[in-house]
């Protein structure tokens, strides 16, 4: 039985209990074994998620242009960053999200006619050293921007950062926010997994869930 599959049945199991009309003395208790594996397998199932996406990494900042060629805009992202790469080191490219129109605005309907944020551009690589070299280059290359590529409108500074599980990007997303409330100075992935640091000579901490969030940061509002 997979995780997927026992994750499922525990889930039903911890239900049927909590559903009981009139509960024993040691229900309880079997409640919170149960809880604890599920909360255990939803990580491991995280985890497995994560490393599937361990050839992938998402670009975003470059303009979004009908007709274009995600593959050919991937390759000129690395030569940029002087990374060695073309077109048959790439499995596949593509934009990911909802397209947003371009009187979108604000959402409330009254957009000013500018074009709307492009979407990200996920890009997965033949192997993971293409990876990490793009990731490697473009942390060494902060404010590389898409002059050269042809595209209209002035050059815009683009990012890339890896891949990460929906799980994951909250987190990381939620670390960031508490981390620039409370002044800690190292909110970092690798390997997709989330760390936090006050301080270059404090201890780092790896993020994997909510209760991480709070034990770390000490705050009950991270989740909200």
């Amino acid at each position: 039985m997979g995780i997927d599959d026992r994750l499922t049945s525990l889930e039903q199991r911890v239900q049927a209990l909590e559903d009981q009309p009139v509960q024993p003395a040691g229900v309880p208790h079997d409640i919170q074994d149960l809880m604890n594996t599920v909360d255990r397998l939803k990580l491991e199932l995280n985890d497995r998620d994560q490393e599937l996406l361990s050839t992938e990494v998402e670009i975003t900042g470059i303009e979004e242009t009908n007709n274009e060629n995600p593959v050919h805009l991937a390759v000129l992202v690395a030569q940029k960053l002087g990374v060695e790469m073309d077109s048959t080191d790439v499995v596949s490219a593509e934009r990911v999200g909802v397209k947003r129109a371009p009187n979108d605005g604000d959402g409330s309907g009254g957009g000013d006619g500018s074009a709307g944020r492009p979407r990200a551009l996920v890009v997965r690589l033949t192997r993971r050293v293409h990876r990490d070299n793009l990731l490697r280059a473009a942390r060494r290359a902060r404010g590389a921007d898409t002059s050269g590529f042809e595209l209209p409108g002035a050059p815009r500074r683009f990012y890339v950062n890896e891949r990460l599980t929906r799980n994951n990007r909250q987190l990381f997303y939620k670390a960031r926010r508490e981390g620039a409330r409370l002044n800690w100075r190292y909110i970092w992935t690798r390997d997709g997994r989330v760390y936090a640091r006050r301080q270059s000579n404090t201890q780092s901490h790896r993020v994997r869930s909510e209760d991480d969030l709070v034990k770390i940061f000490g705050v009950a509002s991270v989740g909200s």
